[in-house]
């Protein structure tokens, strides 16, 4: 019998390490994907009254250091949750930042509408390195004055053999570009 554990053991320990290079593939940034087309689409009319706009910043990262000086690339999905039971949320903007500043992807072109109470996501692949240690999404997005704002934040998860690891990361709230040149105007 303790032969067969041992055997068992290892044959586990292989199966594994075999999954090391697991690539699931970028999920295409399409926010009207069939998965969620119910609760967020694109926004045809605005004629929702939105007093309430806000940009978000989240820290994310592409890939952390490892003992030994090495790297451990990190899969990041970024998640935008409308809190309010009653107003929807408009999300103008979700643009991708490399370390050096650099924008690397714009997933949105035009506004969507996330339903009240709904969940959304954008997805970077284990095995997309652009962002780097100091990676960052801005997300821009508006709504009732009256309605709760939404929680965004990220989790960053990667494995390599048998180790892994995971970890989050919350959005802070920051001045729009364009308040910030105003502000400093006056």
């Amino acid at each position: 019998m303790k032969k067969v554990n041992v055997l068992f053991s290892i044959f586990c320990s292989l199966l594994l390490s075999a999954c090391d290079e697991l690539n699931l593939g970028n999920k295409e940034a399409q926010p009207n994907s069939k998965e969620d087309s119910s609760f967020f689409y694109l926004l045809k009319d605005n004629n929702l009254a939105l007093t309430q706009e806000k940009t978000v910043y989240v820290p994310v990262y592409s890939e952390v250091f490892v003992a030994g000086g090495g790297k451990l690339n990190l899969a990041i999905t970024l998640s935008i949750r409308n809190t309010d039971f009653v107003y929807p949320l408009i999300v103008n903007k979700v643009n991708y930042y490399n370390t050096d500043g650099k924008l690397i992807e714009n997933y949105l072109q035009v506004p969507y509408l996330l339903e009240p109470m709904a969940s959304t996501y954008f997805f970077v692949s284990q095995t997309d390195d652009r962002g780097g240690a100091g990676a960052n999404f801005i997300v821009k997005w508006a709504t009732n004055k009256l309605a709760n704002k939404p929680v965004i934040e990220a989790v960053m998860a990667g494995s390599t053999g048998t180790q892994g690891m995971s970890f989050m990361s919350s959005g802070r709230e920051i001045k729009n570009g364009q308040q910030a040149v105003a502000n400093n105007g006056e």
